[in-house]
């Protein structure tokens, strides 16, 4: 009987520890998930403030270029 109650013991424990391991890596992988949206939004953001940058940059190449040629 007392190793009946052992087993028992322990199995709840396991089960017990199981189910918190699988809550824990449930949560860790939609804060993944979460940190990949909000990095694929950053990019698009640095990607499109590059391009606003460099257009604005070429523009002013272009004007002093033009300018100093006189057209």
């Amino acid at each position: 009987d007392d190793w009946a109650d052992y087993w028992q013991h322990w199995s709840e424990e396991w089960r017990d520890r199981a189910e918190r391991a699988t809550a824990t890596l449930a949560d860790a992988t939609e804060e993944i998930h979460t940190l990949r949206e909000r990095n694929a939004h950053w990019q698009e953001l640095h990607a499109e403030r590059t391009r606003q940058l460099l257009a604005k940059n070429y523009w002013i190449i272009d004007h002093n270029v033009r300018r100093r040629a006189g057209k």
